[in-house]
């Protein structure tokens, strides 16, 4: 079986790339699984949550397009932290907005396996780069292009 709840957060001490000060972790776990939400002691079912959205820039390490100022020739390209990904979420009346960890290829992987379990299970939520809508982390244009992919997965809207 697979394992079906990601965890999506580390520890705050453990030893990242870049300046710990800067990224601020913290020692709260976040794991989002298929049935909810649990953020430190607090659980949100997923039936009790509306407005679910993942704002996903990428895991430590992970090569980034943009470049530096000046000639980009003679810069190494950039890295991304792996710490400025989003989760929001309304759940009892209340608004909730968390920035999360991912550390590696890995943890970004299995997020992508819970996505893939809330499309279908038709889950209603979203998710996102800087770009715009992301269908699994893939850029997405138009909703013609979203439905494309999700029949490639064999998902139904």
């Amino acid at each position: 079986l697979m394992v079906l709840s990601v965890l999506i957060m580390i520890a705050g001490r453990i030893i990242a790339k870049g300046n710990m000060f800067r990224i601020g972790l913290s020692d709260t776990d976040l794991v989002v699984a298929e049935d909810g939400v649990r953020i430190g002691n607090e659980f949100y079912p997923l039936d009790q949550i509306t407005s679910l959205d993942f704002m996903i820039e990428g895991y430590d390490g992970a090569p980034t397009l943009r470049m530096g100022r000046g000639l980009f020739l003679l810069r190494k390209p950039r890295r991304l932290s792996g710490a400025n990904n989003k989760i929001h979420f309304r759940s009892g009346g209340k608004r909730y907005l968390y920035q999360f960890y991912l550390p590696d290829r890995i943890a970004m992987q299995q997020l992508g396996q819970v996505f893939l379990i809330f499309y279908e299970r038709r889950v209603s939520f979203g998710e996102c780069n800087r770009g715009g809508p992301t269908f699994l982390f893939q850029q997405v244009r138009s909703k013609g292009e979203l439905e494309k992919l999700k029949s490639r997965y064999g998902i139904r809207s």
